[in-house]
């Protein structure tokens, strides 16, 4: 989870906690994460100071599972959750999404996430990193 959200343009200093599952009864046992972040945002929003920003093409799959559409496949829910419940948190456009999950049945190939995610450019970040 640490990596996603770096892809995506949170900074380095965040910190993520996995917990175990919620429920230990039912069909499905629930996992979690805790997250704490810092994002920017467009100006024109309530927060820090202006930096310097691009918008930036991500792929989410790229990277993380050195591309094996198996383990992918295998995690089309979880790139579900990601898509719905973590990617609002960032300031995003253009966003390219598509799985086709079965219960109990891998589709290599079947899913995608990729947005442009909001990026401080090199020198602004080098410059909050030092402080």
């Amino acid at each position: 989870m640490r990596r996603v959200l770096l892809k995506l343009g949170a900074r380095p200093d965040l910190r993520v906690h996995g917990y175990g599952c919620t429920r230990l009864v039912g069909p499905d046992p629930l996992a979690g994460v805790s997250i704490k972040m810092n994002v920017l945002q467009p100006a024109g929003k309530e927060g820090g100071p202006a930096v310097p920003v691009h918008w930036q093409r991500v792929d989410l799959l790229t990277g993380l599972y050195e591309h094996d559409p198996v383990d992918a496949a295998a995690d089309c829910e979880l790139i579900g959750q990601i898509k719905q419940k973590v990617l609002p948190l960032f300031a995003t456009r253009n966003v390219d999404y598509r799985s086709t999950c079965e219960a109990h049945h891998l589709v290599p190939g079947g899913t995608r996430l990729k947005a442009e995610v909001l990026v401080a450019d090199e020198r602004a970040a080098a410059d909050s990193g030092a402080r």
